[in-house]
């Protein structure tokens, strides 16, 4: 008869499983001159392996193995690569629960770890350890972080190894990321943290910080990023300003940490604690504009580190412009005008830096306000900023376009920038209905339809309202029967029906003649089907639902001309035609 089918994932997870097996079998019996090769092996085969698809028990043993040899056997070169394959299983398809659970049953492994860490043996292979540690596997050693700061410390201190100082300091950032998940969760209490982060900064941060000869200082300011706006909150406003004020010091151009810093200021300007304190948001604003100005093109880290903080340094922008308008009035158009200006000299880096650039100039863009867009040079920024915006939306990869959509949503917030005001409001509708129509990213036309339902008047809209419409409808058509892509679909259609429900808010009576020549004529049960599903599910936002039931309200009020969309904005009705959607009546009109 036929031999029984194996699939061969299932050939190859066995085949793992027995290597692995015969490997960790040769470990008794193997010598002293061997072991280490045989433990590095066996180290590069757990990197390679997908334990979460294999069954439980093998992670377990490789770890058991580690620690069996990292302490005892007195030989340097054995502790050496058993500490390669405790930091390799500690790596590997993180956070692993068995690993976890391992951890949490040896936690001596840590006090072995800072034991080697004392002794000045093997300190890169700790080090790195207790960053895996700390990053995957922080709650079940979690009473050890006081043991894990003071031996980070004194590493740190006693190293003359700018290499051992700055894995030192990657500890101590990764202690500092896992306290403030734990205090979010309250596994920990503030006072405690406070208290840490005060003797860090006396004992070692700001004396590394104020020595501008030292090539640590980067890792020092990416420590303090990891502070978290409760802690820093609960400063007294001494520690807040001295943090501060170290960091707009190091954004020097001559200071080997100015990435490092631009990026903590990025932090820090989004903390609610100091958000609204002018002086420090435009601080931080100068030193990014300096940053970008005087960093070499193509240093491309640089850039995308600062790109970052300003695009955060603009969110901090508009969140002000929301919660405190004399915020807006206090800024200094001089110092808008600069940002922009050097948002659009940045835009033409690559596109990782890009993403960044677009984010901020719709930030920017919605910040603005009237007095300032009064003014004849910025209403030619406005015109730069969203024609690089619009450039964006369709060329690059495919973060930079939804980012740029995205920032088309931000622009079109402020109601200040009206599209049929502004020169550039042809190419805004051009684009995004292009982008709807053809573009193949289910994230990017999401964006996109978004933004064209941020225009608050039909007069906005001007003589594009019918050409919005339309690509409803066709995009609509087109997309009901399809497949759904990881529910991407399925938002793009929400956002499709939000938008026909705006449309049908704002339109004018001289309107309706366009809007009933565009809409189908074939297949109507399948799109009242597909549609009615979305418009009336029950995770819809209060505010979506008010908007749909406004809509209803204007079908109502043109029935019967209208009653094809009301009935894609009711209960669907049974299942009935479901044949594919034609959408050349549409397209060809």
């Amino acid at each position: 008869g036929r031999a029984a089918y194996t699939p061969f994932s299932q050939s190859l997870a066995s085949d793992l499983v027995s290597l692995h097996r015969e490997l960790l079998g040769q470990i008794p019996g193997c010598s002293h001159a061997v072991l280490p090769h045989l433990l590095q092996c066996i180290a590069v085969l757990v990197v390679h392996t997908p334990f979460s698809k294999l069954r439980p028990g093998l992670i377990s043993s490789i770890l058991t193995e580690a620690i069996n040899h990292l302490t005892g056997s007195g030989h340097y070169k054995i502790e050496a690569a058993a500490l390669s394959l405790l930091c390799a299983c500690l790596s590997v398809e993180t956070p692993l629960p068995e690993a976890g659970r391992w951890l949490g049953d040896n936690e001596q492994t840590v006090g072995m770890c800072l034991e080697h860490l004392r002794k000045t043996t093997h300190q890169r292979d700790t080090l790195q350890t207790l960053c895996q540690i700390l990053r995957f596997y922080f709650n079940p050693v979690i009473h050890w972080w006081p043991q894990i700061t003071d031996a980070a410390k004194i590493t740190l201190a006693s190293s003359v190894d700018t290499l051992i100082q700055n894995m030192a300091l990657l500890v101590l950032e990764e202690l500092g990321r896992a306290l403030s998940a734990a205090l979010d969760t309250g596994t920990l209490e503030l006072s405690a943290l406070k208290e840490h982060w005060i003797h860090i900064l006396s004992s070692a941060l700001v004396p590394i910080l104020q020595n501008e000869h030292s090539a640590i200082m980067p890792g020092a300011c990416d420590i303090l990023s990891t502070i978290g706006n409760a802690v820093f909150a609960s400063f007294e406003v001494h520690y807040q300003r001295l943090i501060m004020t170290l960091l707009l010091a190091l954004t020097n151009p001559t200071v080997p940490a100015t990435s490092s810093a631009c990026r903590c200021l990025g932090v820090l300007v989004m903390y609610p604690c100091i958000r609204d304190d002018l002086l420090f948001v435009a601080d931080t604003a100068n030193a990014i504009i300096t940053a970008l100005e005087t960093t070499d093109s193509t240093d491309s880290g640089l850039l995308l580190r600062v790109s970052w903080s300003l695009g955060n340094l603009s969110d901090t922008l508009v969140v002000n412009k929301l919660n405190n308008p004399s915020f807006v009035t206090d800024f200094s158009d001089i110092l808008l005008g600069r940002l922009l200006d050097v948002s659009l000299k940045t835009a033409a880096s690559n596109d990782k830096v890009k993403s960044n650039i677009v984010r901020a100039l719709g930030n920017l863009l919605r910040f603005m306000k009237q007095s300032t867009h009064d003014k004849a040079h910025f209403r030619e920024y406005v015109a730069r900023s969203v024609d690089c915006l619009l450039r964006a939306c369709t060329s690059g990869m495919m973060k930079t376009r939804w980012n740029a959509c995205y920032a088309l949503v931000n622009t079109l917030q402020n109601p200040v920038l009206s599209p049929s005001q502004g020169s550039w409001g042809d190419d805004l509708y051009t684009t995004l209905t292009s982008v709807i129509l053809h573009c193949k990213n289910y994230k990017v036309r999401i964006n996109a339809t978004l933004a064209l339902a941020q225009c608050a008047t039909r007069a906005c809209y001007g003589g594009h309202y019918v050409t919005v419409w339309k690509t409803v409808l066709v995009t609509l058509c087109e997309e009901g029967g399809g497949p759904t892509m990881s529910g991407y679909t399925e938002r793009l259609r929400l956002q499709l029906i939000l938008l026909l429900c705006h449309l049908l808010i704002l339109h004018l009576d001289s309107d309706l003649p366009d809007m009933i020549r565009y809409l189908p004529h074939q297949h109507q049960n399948a799109l009242i089907s597909q549609c009615s599903s979305v418009s009336t599910s029950d995770t819809l936002s209060p505010a979506e639902q008010d908007l749909i039931a406004r809509a209803r309200v204007q079908c109502q009020m043109r029935a019967p001309a209208l009653d094809l969309v009301l009935k894609m904005l009711t209960p669907p009705p049974l299942p009935s035609d479901t044949d594919a959607f034609a959408t050349s009546d549409i397209a060809n009109k």
